[in-house]
């Protein structure tokens, strides 16, 4: 019999989507791409870039060093990832309540390789102060899906925030 790939979601809202400057280097080979959103509010590094704060109550899991172990908790949650209660005009619309962050979940079959990359991009040391932490959130797709997809939120090394109005981040020109 043969195993099915360990799938891994990934939800990113800056410079890892389509079209911004992380992307190709960090997500050529994806199995799948669609639009979303996780629960927190924006805001902006000094750098510009942007970080994701999240309410504790809202994370399901913290992430480890060891990408199967984290395959494994996200595929724990298949199925049971609470939804969240969708806006009245649709969970990825522009005039969706400022709790939900829209931006594209991303689905990979490489954990083993996927996330170490992605963890070095963002800086984040399980279980080490990081500038990001990486999460386990509750996401909605843009056609009312629910699933548990990793996200990378603000951590306790990120100082001098601004926060972003939008519930969506695009580079400053």
């Amino acid at each position: 019999m043969k195993r099915s790939p360990t799938l891994i979601h990934l939800f990113v809202y800056g410079t890892l989507k389509r079209g911004q400057s992380n992307h190709d280097a960090c997500c050529r080979g994806m199995s799948r791409v669609r639009e979303g959103s996780v629960p927190g509010a924006l805001y902006e590094l000094p750098s510009g870039d942007p970080i994701l704060k999240v309410d504790a109550a809202d994370i399901l899991a913290h992430g480890t060093a060891n990408p199967l172990t984290d395959a494994a908790i996200q595929e724990s949650f298949a199925g049971k990832a609470p939804a969240p209660p969708p806006p009245a005009d649709g969970p990825c619309a522009p005039n969706a309540p400022r709790r939900r962050i829209r931006g594209e979940i991303l689905t990979f079959d490489d954990p083993e390789y996927r996330l170490p990359l992605m963890d070095e991009l963002e800086e984040f040391r399980a279980g080490k102060p990081s500038l990001y932490l990486r999460v386990l959130l509750p996401a909605q797709t843009c056609d009312g899906a629910s699933l548990a997809a990793w996200a990378y939120v603000c951590g306790p090394l990120a100082h001098e925030l601004r926060h972003v109005e939008s519930d969506a981040w695009f580079p400053s020109p």
